[in-house]
């Protein structure tokens, strides 16, 4: 999850929402992450209670390329598990043996 203010209402909403999906994203091995840009204040830590994900900061800017394809558009949950359910477990060479 990119997250561009963690002190949002609608982020938190988005948080919680994709949060609620973490015992299935458990299951199938899928860890549950935000990024956020900033850390004004106390908004990340007051942010934790939404997610229930590990959260990194963005030093280097990089979330700052992501776009929203409007103001405010929201995962749909069921979207997130229909993607997840295509991922293919990665085996590494070693293994293999």
């Amino acid at each position: 999850m990119a997250v561009r203010r963690p002190g949002c209402f609608l982020c938190r909403e988005e948080a919680a929402d994709l949060s609620s999906l973490k015992p299935r994203l458990d299951e199938l091995g899928v860890p549950l992450y935000a990024v956020v840009k900033e850390q004004v204040k106390n908004e990340v830590k007051d942010f934790q209670p939404y997610f229930k994900g590990e959260i990194f900061l963005d030093e280097e800017g990089i979330l700052l390329e992501h776009r929203e394809k409007e103001f405010g558009d929201k995962v749909n949950p069921v979207s997130v598990l229909e993607a997840v359910r295509k991922i293919k477990p990665h085996t590494s060479a070693s293994e293999k043996k």
